[in-house]
């Protein structure tokens, strides 16, 4: 899908992340995972964020394309399934997983996500 922002895009991320995240805490039961508690999902863009927050009142008209996803994300947070947050950028760990980050942010969040460097060979 086309974004014409960068908060759509993070809308965009923020229900892919959401649908996925949903059928796997579907699964772990069956591994003998609890579940009541509701799913955290963290972005780094306080305006998708503020959005997606129905409670914040924050709508903007330019956005009714995204009425079904927004429906969608509002409904998983209104049910106790899905807990949306704000992780400033300088710590979202995920970024080692999508962006060329220098030697002292990988290295941070590597340890943040536990794990080691391999020692050479």
């Amino acid at each position: 899908m086309c974004a014409l922002s960068s908060t759509e895009a993070e809308l965009n991320a923020i229900s892919e992340a959401t649908r996925q995240a949903l059928y796997v805490r579907k699964h772990l039961p069956a591994l003998g995972v609890d579940t009541q508690q509701p799913l955290s999902l963290f972005n780094d863009n306080q305006s998708a964020l503020a959005i997606v927050d129905i409670s914040s009142g924050t709508y903007h008209g330019r956005m009714k394309h995204y009425d079904i996803k927004l429906a969608h994300l509002r409904d998983t947070t209104s049910r106790g399934q899905v807990r949306y947050g704000y992780c400033p950028t300088d710590d979202m760990p995920a970024d080692v997983l999508t962006k060329a980050l220098g030697r002292v942010k990988l290295v941070h969040h590597r340890q943040r996500m536990g794990l080691i460097e391999r020692p050479a060979a």
